[in-house]
């Protein structure tokens, strides 16, 4: 039979009738099913009189590539608590362990709103953005902090991790070299940086990278990274982005190298060139290191007494302070400095342990 000759059989109205109730029943079920696998389960049915209704199926969401958004009123600080960036952050770091990154988020915003030259509170901002895969909000949350820290070696390779996630491989290499001009044996970057030689196949690069990911304390290490960062400069304008910050970077590694009047005339350049900029904020604290190293001291502190005005925040010019003072025999106030110090830079360990041997120092000396 033709397929003219069924229609015919059940007659045209008959047809359409059929038609419609299989799409009206298809469009109920799906309905049904959809309602059920966003809301993350579904139910086998109802249950008969005196009989156990069947229990929830529970669905993994992120299979489907549907993720769980947060639901219900953000919660808030207690009266007279709502202007307290400490308030809000001790709500963002719960909602963090339920894994509500989003209600967390808005907590940390708050906290950045209400006390922005605190650099942890954009540290935890831009880890809520990274565990929701906001990667470009998360870097411009921790290239923010960097403005309170400018020698923060961990914030840089955090930045340097969202930019590899972007595919801002020039960005990322930046970040790494620059944490290297601080801590030329910091591993993470080392291993940041092969990764990324490798995924652009840059091979003239990678025996040595090999290397120093795994031994990053091998004697080259501040040559090779020096070497990298002068290739990048004489290739590159000073109109470029990151010629400054990479000059910034030279003045340190000549600095490390003992290279005092090399580093000192390579920091007051970019000073000059660039002022009121984070590079430029970051040439003068080198320069206190600097001056403290060799025992300028009055130039130290005259720099470090601009800097408190500044950018007061530094956790690096309050260790030189602290050491400018000890040396001057002034204990007790260089363990006041260094406690600043450590307090805003709780990750240099061997400012932890220089602050325990100044107490035990002072404890003697107060029993005698």
């Amino acid at each position: 039979m033709s397929s003219v000759n069924a229609g015919a059989g059940l007659g045209i109205s008959g047809l359409d009738r059929h038609v419609r109730l299989a799409l009206t029943a298809l469009t109920a079920l799906t309905s049904i099913a959809l309602a059920g696998t966003l809301s993350g389960c579904t139910y086998l049915g109802n249950g008969k009189d005196g009989q156990k209704e069947p229990e929830k199926l529970e669905f993994d969401l992120s299979s489907l590539g549907i993720k769980k958004g947060s639901t219900g009123p953000l919660e808030t600080p207690p009266p007279g608590l709502e202007k307290k960036a400490t308030a809000w952050s001790e709500i963002g770091s719960k909602y963090e362990k339920l894994g509500m990154f989003d209600y967390a988020e808005k907590c940390y915003l708050k906290c950045t709103e209400l006390s922005p030259s605190d650099k942890f509170y954009w540290h935890s901002l831009a880890n809520a953005r990274k565990n929701q895969n906001k990667f470009e909000g998360s870097r411009q949350a921790f290239i923010k902090s960097l403005d309170y820290d400018v020698n923060d070696i961990y914030t840089m390779a955090a930045i340097a991790f969202a930019d590899a996630q972007l595919v801002k491989d020039v960005e990322a290499r930046y970040y790494l070299l620059t944490a290297l001009s601080v801590r030329p044996d910091f591993q993470e970057a080392w291993r940041g940086l092969y990764a990324l030689a490798h995924r652009i196949a840059e091979d003239k690069y990678m025996p040595q990278l090999g290397r120093l990911r795994n031994s990053p304390g091998e004697g080259f290490n501040r040559c090779f990274a020096q070497s990298m960062i002068a290739a990048y400069l004489n290739d590159h304008r000073p109109e470029d982005e990151f010629y400054w910050g990479y000059q910034v970077s030279s003045g340190y590694f000549l600095m490390n190298d003992r290279k005092y009047a090399e580093a000192e005339s390579t920091l007051k350049k970019v000073i000059a060139a660039k002022p009121g900029s984070w590079e430029a904020l970051r040439a003068k604290v080198g320069l206190t290191t600097l001056y403290t190293r060799i025992g300028r001291d009055d130039e130290a502190l005259s720099l470090i007494a601009e800097l408190e005005k500044e950018s007061p925040k530094q956790p690096f010019i309050w260790f030189n302070k602290a050491l400018v003072t000890r040396r001057q025999g002034d204990l007790n106030t260089a363990i006041e400095y260094l406690g600043k110090a450590t307090s805003l830079a709780p990750d240099h360990g061997s400012w932890g342990k220089l602050f325990g041997e100044w107490m035990e120092e002072e404890r003697k000396a107060a029993k005698s």
